[in-house]
């Protein structure tokens, strides 16, 4: 096996390993023959490179990857490297990482020899559930749920839905004045909830919400673009759940199928009294500023601005939530990808607030490094977000822009 760039792919080569978008969702499936197909939807996910069969032989991957019971690893993105390690099962070869990357590793871990790089340590469920307000806040978001359910099966059928119902569903999701939680630990604390359509929903509209207003927007926009957030992917109900769920990779005919959720929702509400903005959002979601979404490949200026505050939005809910193909992802490892590739897809002023106060609210909870040693941000690094000034527990502190081997991997 061996990488070999999009440029140079050829017909007729045969991919060794899933390839996996930034969301987690498999683009082309081990063994896929590649055909023209394949490569523009290699290019439209904007994948550099892939892992192709043939006879080229990689260094063991480093033992903490491994399972220790069954020698087995996981996929694991290392973002100190930009190397990806991928699992064989009969010899644990790793594939794309230089010797020299290596051999630092197996230096770390002779003085970590614990360190599990592939796993996230596991939560201390009891302390959330234990707080006050917790039972309240968890009856209200259920309730919210519930009525979203109702309030989507309305509009399906052609009902209009009053802006005070909107409104109710959105508020009744999360009190942001409860004293015990803040939005982003809800989010925490709710991300293994595998609800594409509802919860994403409602998470995006409490974070649209909240991006609004970092922006400045009046109450009442801000309260638009929470519907805008509410109702986005409102077009996934005419979506096989079949599809929407599948956790393999999706054939051709599927892949345009879940592409069409943008025009279905819009369909859905254009002839509703709903304000024309969260139409916009409703169908321009997934289009972004370089012109590579999607329905129709609009640049920057073609984009509602709601509908931008929404596209960022919708990324980091559906990157930080559990789906039935993947786990949930670690919000730092989603503001990195962001920072990485998202100045080119979404609007700059809009994304660098996003992530500013993303990185600002998760400095009151405990983060955990790859090498299981847990800490609290002291300081942002601007240009940075992902990579800020940390306290670990023993009061030493560690500027991670400038220790690449190190990163945030959990929230506590």
């Amino acid at each position: 096996m061996s990488t070999v760039t999009i440029n140079n792919l050829k017909f007729g080569m045969v991919v060794k390993y899933n390839v996996i978008s930034q969301s987690g969702k498999i683009i082309i499936g081990e063994d896929r023959t590649i055909d023209e197909q394949a490569i523009n939807r290699l290019k439209f996910y904007r994948i550099g490179e892939i892992i192709i069969n043939d006879d080229y032989e990689y260094p063991d991957a480093p033992a903490a990857m491994l399972d220790d019971d069954t020698g087995s690893a996981e996929i694991v993105f290392d973002r100190a490297t930009n190397h990806v390690y991928l699992p064989k099962s009969d010899s644990g070869k790793a594939i794309h990482i230089e010797q020299e990357t290596y051999n630092d590793m197996k230096e770390q871990l002779k003085s970590s020899p614990t360190a599990h790089l592939h796993k996230m340590p596991e939560r201390e469920t009891n302390d959330f559930r234990q707080r006050k307000g917790y039972k309240k806040l968890l009856a209200g978001y259920s309730a919210s749920l519930k009525a979203t359910r109702n309030i989507f099966s309305r509009i399906k059928d052609g009902e209009n839905v009053s802006d005070s119902e909107f409104s109710s569903v959105i508020d009744g999701a999360f009190n942001m004045e409860n004293g015990s939680f803040s939005l982003f630990e809800w989010f925490n604390i709710i991300r293994d909830l595998n609800d594409p359509i509802y919860a994403q929903g409602i998470n995006a509209a409490l974070l649209c919400k909240a991006l609004g207003k970092w922006l400045g927007f009046d109450h009442a926009d801000c309260n638009t673009l929470a519907v805008c957030g509410l109702l986005h992917d409102i077009g996934k109900l005419t979506i096989d759940p079949a599809i929407l769920n599948k956790p393999g990779e999706l054939t051709d005919d599927e892949f345009n199928t879940i592409r069409s959720h943008t025009m279905a929702g819009f369909d859905m509400v254009k002839n509703l009294e709903i304000d024309p903005r969260v139409k916009k959002s409703i169908l321009q979601h997934h289009e972004r500023n370089d012109g590579s979404g999607y329905p129709f490949h609009r640049i920057q200026e073609e984009i509602h601005p709601f509908a931008q505050v929404t596209a960022i939005c919708d990324v980091y809910i559906a990157m930080t939530s559990g789906r039935s193909h993947r786990k949930s992802l670690c919000p730092f490892d989603v503001m990195h990808e962001l920072e990485k590739t998202g100045m080119a897809q979404f609007n700059g002023r809009y994304l660098f607030t996003f992530l500013e106060n993303i990185a600002t609210a998760y400095q009151k909870n405990t983060i955990i490094l790859n090498d299981g040693r847990c800490g609290s941000i002291v300081m942002l690094n601007r240009n940075n977000y992902s990579n800020p000034v940390i306290q670990l527990e023993d009061d030493t502190f560690i500027d991670l822009s400038q220790t690449p081997e190190l990163y945030i991997t959990g929230i506590k």
